[in-house]
């Protein structure tokens, strides 16, 4: 009985910290936003249309019109591929720290 009331609270923590895992890392990744004006300058100056980007990185040229006038949010995997299409680096669009 004792045995089992460990593995039961063993189970227990092992969720708590996973999920403490998932919100810290969630938090982390909401800390780190986009300057969407550095954004919005590398999109004019590679010459691609919205539209073509939008679907390159998986989301519909409405949610990424939307994501560069600050009204909706991509997930991390849009954003990177975002990145990634126009060739810029994570770090030089980074908004710094106020």
């Amino acid at each position: 009985m004792i045995t089992t009331f460990y593995r039961i609270q063993n189970a227990i923590n092992r969720t708590f910290l996973l999920y403490f895992v998932r919100i810290t890392a969630y938090i982390s990744f909401m800390s780190k936003t986009l300057d969407l004006n550095k954004i919005k300058t590398a999109i004019k100056h590679s010459g691609l249309r919205t539209q073509w980007i939008a679907e390159k990185i998986g989301v519909g040229p409405r949610t990424l019109g939307g994501y560069l006038a600050g009204r909706q949010n991509l997930g991390r995997s849009a954003q990177i591929l975002l990145l990634q299409v126009l060739e810029i680096n994570e770090a030089d669009v980074l908004k710094k720290a106020s």
